[in-house]
């Protein structure tokens, strides 16, 4: 690929995280303020917490961050990024995440830092792909645990960004 062609799909992130930010200024204290918001933030911030441990535990983290370092290209591949959009961006930043604007590891996902990803609410494919050599290495009744955590994520994070979605539309905002 070009570099002016990854310069521009370095751009469309960029765009995405710049909308997420003018979304959290505009509305942000108002997101806050919702109390269903809030307890949908604190269900998917319980969830997250439980999916780091057992992800940790299983000691998946580090070998995926081990595969990326020395495999770019993997399932942290670059333009991965591109899934992300303005509110799953803003649900990080809600979570009180820093949105990367540079890549800490070349050839992968803005979003891939040496311990993993460097944001909290990931894109679904992000928290369930499972590559055979994590299979193999986790497997078990510990990878049922990966599954079961990584799927409670997934949908603790649907129903914030669903619920997200439906505040912006029923106040005619479009926050993509």
């Amino acid at each position: 690929m070009s570099e002016g062609r990854r310069q521009s799909r370095l751009d469309l992130i960029r765009v995405a995280i710049e909308k997420a930010r003018r979304l959290e200024i505009e509305f942000g204290a108002e997101l806050r303020k919702d109390a269903a918001i809030s307890s949908f933030i604190e269900d998917y911030r319980a969830a997250l917490v439980v999916s780091r441990e057992v992800m940790e535990r299983s000691a998946m983290i580090e070998l995926c961050s081990a595969c990326a370092a020395k495999t770019p290209g993997g399932c942290c591949f670059m333009e991965v990024e591109q899934w992300y959009d303005p509110v799953l961006l803003l649900v990080n930043i809600l979570l009180g995440c820093s949105l990367p604007g540079i890549r800490e590891l070349p050839g992968n996902c803005i979003f891939l830092g040496e311990r993993g990803c460097r944001i909290s609410g990931r894109y679904h494919f992000c928290v369930n792909y499972l590559c055979d050599t994590l299979k193999r290495e986790i497997g078990g009744e510990m990878m049922e645990k990966v599954m079961s955590a990584s799927g409670l994520e997934i949908l603790k994070g649907a129903q914030l960004e669903y619920y997200l979605r439906r505040w912006f539309s029923l106040r005619g905002i479009d926050p993509d």
